[in-house]
């Protein structure tokens, strides 16, 4: 996976680019890919909307 697409702080891609190259990783952000595909994963703005609806 290349650490261009990770949207983090460029610090914190230097630090964690071993770990991104890593099986489990792989396995994670493949899941979180399908997740979102899927309309099964909440971002922050949209648990924030889900609490004013309460």
């Amino acid at each position: 996976m290349s650490t261009q697409k990770i949207q983090i702080e460029e610090s914190w891609k230097k630090v964690l680019h071993d770990e991104f190259e890593k099986p489990y990783f792989q396995k994670l952000t493949s899941l979180i890919k399908e997740e979102l595909k899927n309309g099964k994963v909440f971002t922050l703005r949209s648990l924030i909307y889900l609490k004013h609806l309460k």
